[in-house]
């Protein structure tokens, strides 16, 4: 595609090297985004006319190139024979603030590229070099079909090399890519296909059926690998590296613009604080749409480490992870709090925990309970557990803490300090600075804003008196402690409204975690009726002999009585969602099922084992399934809700059962025969 340019000539006296800057406007088209065309027009005059589009890149990045270029021709007169590599280049605090993600990707391709990059669960290991070959390849494929620098594509992928190449390959030529896994739902494929204005959909072969966007399709697996020289296109470090699509309190998903810069400020400010290095073994173990996992992929990567491709059966059967993570000698685990809860309560004892070679636990995502990862300190001397709080908008992560026994004997979810690309402030209503509020973000990591949605983005991405760059607002209530650090306590939206009062579920549950019997608590508002809406309460517990009427006894001395739960469930781990989150919907299904408040279409009668399962189907699913046969991934069926299914059957019969005897029966008549057959 051919694009409108603004040109800059500036002659050179190589005697003793002159210039002068002449800024012209000419309307000519070329196919290149920028070049340089060096010619001779006099005797010991040379000119260089420098051809750029203005719209990728802005004029003093070209003056600052221009400079960079007098210093380095300075060099090559004083010295002919320098080497590159001892070249001397001016270094402006603004454009090199940071190192770029390009630039840190090649320098440990460079360094470690015989090591192995990538490793998937059924074995095959990619090194470093053949990585950088399958993303070259891929990017002269891209640039084939026309896509440049500022172009959209949508990546249809799930946890896969593929799904790596594509991403780093997209960043490598300034290309966005608004990630998309395979099991979302069709709908909320077509709305973010349209908001986003992709002009591609990147994608592989192996789930071509499960393709429903209307875009020209690229299947990356069927690219061909070729060693030619690496790409490389100029674009500016504020090109945006991809859109999370995150929930919208409209009901309609909020691409968030998160930049190059972006995260080449997190990961710089990160370097010093963890010390990733070539030594590390990593997991991917999170949705492509969450960017926790975009943090599990360039912490690996950028550090020289390995990174471990999970399936998805694996991270739901929590012994299935637990012997991955100590057969693979897993060194850096990422996980959000509440799937860190389930681990932590599936190893029971010391020799459990001896098996791992973890160094580092980084947790984020939601609210952490410090109290409950006391055994994790207790039984690995060596290990560091850090809590961080982050938010979408403000790439990943904004603040970290280093978490103590004093801090968990506290139970206080103290997220620490902010991160050096992160400054922070506590706000009220009036923008005044407080020690209880509002935290406002600001720095190198604030994102773009939303794409498509300029009125959400100025109520959110405000500007501050005396500050420079937009504030995030992130609707987030903390508290800041003696000695400066945060304590994170609650979301302003996750307070409930229960007959005329205002109940923060944290406080509840701050109380019942006092129970060193109980490893985790969850309160939140169950609506049954326009009238009838009730606070319920989901533990898990250490051991079945736990008197749940005592608990709801010392409640009622601690609480008033509007807020004293309606009911208190016993469950063995809690959902969660693909972000990481307790899943509150599987939960309200379950106390639905508890409490027999499921509709009268699902009030089945169980003669059988399949008339059993068939009643639990209808419960999950929410709706009558009378095809016994029918795939339940076909009827509305996703991960959580097999959790969910696997849970309450366990319940239900009184028995364990392996998650994989679900995956690999997943109609109502194979398993209610597995079931049959043991």
């Amino acid at each position: 595609a051919f694009v409108k340019s603004v040109g800059l000539k500036f002659s050179l006296k190589f005697d003793h090297i002159q210039s002068e800057l002449v800024l012209y406007n000419n309307d000519f088209a070329t196919k290149a985004d920028i070049s340089m065309e060096i010619e001779t027009y006099s005797e010991n005059k040379t000119r260089c006319i420098i051809r750029y589009n203005e719209n990728i890149f802005q004029k003093k990045y070209i003056n600052f190139f221009i400079l960079s270029f007098r210093k380095i021709l300075h060099q090559v007169k004083n010295n002919p024979k320098i080497k590159i590599k001892n070249f001397l280049v001016s270094k402006d605090v603004d454009f090199f603030k940071f190192e770029t993600l390009t630039a840190a990707i090649e320098k440990v391709i460079f360094n470690f590229g015989s090591s192995v990059a990538v490793m998937t669960e059924d074995g095959v290991k990619i090194t470093y070099n053949e990585l950088n070959i399958s993303i070259n390849s891929l990017i002269n494929n891209l640039i084939y079909r026309g896509v440049t620098a500022g172009n959209r594509v949508i990546i249809f992928l799930d946890r896969s090399v593929d799904f790596i190449v594509t991403m780093l390959a997209c960043m490598k030529i300034g290309v966005t890519y608004v990630p998309i896994e395979s099991d979302t739902p069709e709908k909320r494929i077509s709305y973010i296909t349209n908001d986003s204005g992709a002009i591609y959909c990147l994608t592989a072969t192996n789930i071509k059926s499960k393709i429903k966007i209307h875009l020209p399709t690229i299947f990356v697996d069927q690219t061909i690998l070729t060693k030619k020289n690496n790409v490389f296109l100029a674009f500016p470090q504020n090109q945006i590296a991809y859109i999370i699509y995150t929930s919208g309190t409209t009901g309609e998903p909020k691409g968030v613009l998160v930049s190059q810069r972006n995260l080449s400020a997190l990961f710089s400010s990160c370097k010093k604080i963890y010390d990733f290095n070539r030594q590390d073994t990593f997991c991917l173990t999170h949705s492509i749409s969450f960017d926790f996992s975009v943090w599990e992929i360039l912490s690996s990567l950028l550090s020289g480490g390995k990174l471990l491709i999970l399936s998805k059966k694996t991270i739901l059967d929590v012994e299935s992870f637990f012997h991955y993570l100590a057969e693979k000698k897993v060194t850096v685990l990422n996980q959000t709090p509440s799937a860190l809860y389930n681990l932590t309560n599936y190893i029971s004892n010391k020799e459990c925990f001896n098996a791992l070679s973890l160094r580092l636990i980084i947790s984020g995502g939601e609210i952490l309970k410090p109290i409950l990862l006391k055994p994790w300190v207790k039984n690995i001397k060596k290990l560091k557990i850090y809590n961080m709080y982050g938010i979408t908008e403000a790439t990943i992560h904004a603040t970290y803490k280093l978490i103590s026994q004093q801090h968990m004997d506290k139970n206080i979810s103290n997220i620490g300090k902010p991160l050096s690309c992160t400054k922070i402030k506590i706000l009220n209503e009036k923008h005044e600075e407080i020690n209880f509020g509002e935290l406002y973000l600001g720095g190198d990591c604030i994102a773009s804003g939303y794409l498509n949605k300029p009125n959400l983005t100025q109520k959110k991405f405000v500007n501050l008196k005396n500050e420079q760059g937009l504030w995030l607002k992130t609707g987030d209530l903390v508290k800041r402690l003696p000695g400066g650090e945060l304590e994170y306590l609650y979301r302003k939206d996750r307070q409930i409204s229960l007959r005329g009062y205002r109940i923060e579920p944290q406080e509840i549950e701050k109380i019942i975690l006092l129970d060193e019997e109980i490893n985790n608590a969850h309160i939140f508002k169950r609506v049954l009726t326009s009238t009838d809406s009730r606070l319920v309460c989901f533990i898990v517990i250490q051991n079945n002999s736990f008197n749940v009427s005592s608990l709801m006894t010392r409640l009622k001395k601690k609480l008033p009585s509007y807020m004293i739960p309606s009911a208190i469930f016993v469950t063995d781990h809690f959902p969660i969602t693909a972000h990481g989150k307790i899943d509150e919907q599987t939960l309200s299904r379950q106390f639905d099922a508890l409490n027999n408040i499921a509709s009268p279409q699902f009030g089945l009668k169980s003669n059988t084992i399949a008339d059993l399962v068939n009643e639990t189907w209808n419960e999950i699913l929410n709706q009558t399934i009378n095809n016994r046969d029918v795939n339940f991934f076909d009827v509305g069926g996703h991960s959580l809700l097999l959790v969910n299914l696997q849970m309450i059957l366990e319940k239900k019969l009184s028995r364990k059962i392996p998650i994989l005897d679900l995956l690999t029966h997943p109609t109502i008549n194979t398993f209610s025969k597995c079931l049959e057959s043991r």
